[in-house]
């Protein structure tokens, strides 16, 4: 009886110092639970269902947490289930009178197993707050890069604008873009020479994209005409104003107020000859100083100031007639 009683006593020590085990277990479980409580209400959240709902985007994150809770929960059905199991196997020992060394090594195990599920779950539970304060921090840490991001955008905006319409790796685009700013200024000084010459035509671009130059006749509903429909006389007005828009262009602010033509007129039929000749005739109204060179008779009738060269046999002779 001794010997059982002994047992007994043994049996019923360890049983009490498993049932402390256990509610030390319980008590750290539920300060770790309100710790994370209150880190969860500390962050803006009600519950782990309102965090899980937060993390919605992230699948991966919200699959870890939740392997986790689930991890904790079962582990802790377990525990509880064993511990009723490994307590009823007492009791019944303790009635039957069975007890043997085998039972105290069974309670030896058991105990020891308690004590590290408890400490994996307190580990567990000690990552998990570690991982949200993390993840708050990376939050706060994006929402102030984003910011960022929001002014430099505001600042990179005419910069991107200015690069979409000039940039390029070669220098290409910004040599189009000059091009055409130049092509735009010159058509401009052009048309105010061209306005001189006639208050019929006026020279434009006729794509944005491209160096390619049309005319507009005011004397046919403003229709739009390619250069190559030109007659000679009309190429020799758009020529002569190109030239004169381009020495405003070259010269910049130096006014230009002599011209200097050297043939180019044989190739005209009467009609265009008519319109050049009274295209320098006008010109030469607004106080320009016109020189020709030509062989063409009709010239000669219509410029009065002449200076003619006249072959002899050995030598020429020059003539001035004012």
């Amino acid at each position: 009886m001794n010997k059982i009683d002994k047992k007994m006593t043994i049996n019923a020590t360890m049983i009490e110092s498993l049932e402390r085990s256990l509610i030390e277990l319980d008590n750290k479980v539920k300060i770790v639970e309100g710790k994370i409580a209150k880190l969860l209400i500390a962050k803006g959240f009600r519950d782990r269902e309102e965090l899980s709902a937060f993390y919605i985007k992230d699948k991966a994150k919200i699959a870890e947490l939740m392997r986790i809770k689930e991890s904790i929960e079962d582990e802790g059905l377990r525990l509880d289930t064993l511990f009723k199991a490994k307590n009823e196997s007492l009791e019944n020992a303790l009635k039957k009178d069975t007890l043997i060394d085998k039972s105290l090594e069974e309670l030896g195990v058991y105990e020891k197993e308690l004590s590290d599920k408890r400490d994996a779950i307190i580990q567990d539970f000690t990552r998990l707050e570690q991982e949200l304060k993390q993840d708050a921090m990376m939050k706060k840490e994006q929402a102030i890069i984003i910011k960022e991001i929001e002014l430099q955008k505001n600042v990179l905006l005419p910069w991107e604008t200015l690069n979409k319409l000039i940039g390029s790796a070669k220098g290409d685009k910004y040599q189009k873009f000059v091009q055409n700013l130049t092509l735009g200024h010159l058509l401009n000084l052009a048309n105010r020479h061209l306005s001189y010459l006639s208050d019929r035509y006026k020279l434009i671009r006729t794509n944005s994209n491209k160096l390619d130059i049309s005319i507009v006749d005011g004397y046919n509903m403003d229709k739009e005409r390619v250069i190559k429909t030109l007659s000679g006389g009309e190429k020799f007005l758009v020529s002569l104003a190109l030239a004169l828009g381009l020495s405003d262009l070259v010269n910049d602010k130096i006014k230009v107020d002599s011209l200097f033509l050297d043939e180019g007129f044989g190739s005209l039929d009467e009609n265009s000859l008519n319109m050049a000749i009274s295209a320098l005739e006008n010109l030469h109204a607004k106080g320009k100083l016109i020189g020709v060179i030509s062989h063409v008779t009709l010239l000669k009738d219509r410029i009065s100031a002449q200076i003619l060269l006249t072959k002899k046999r050995d030598s020429s002779v020059i003539t001035i007639n004012t």
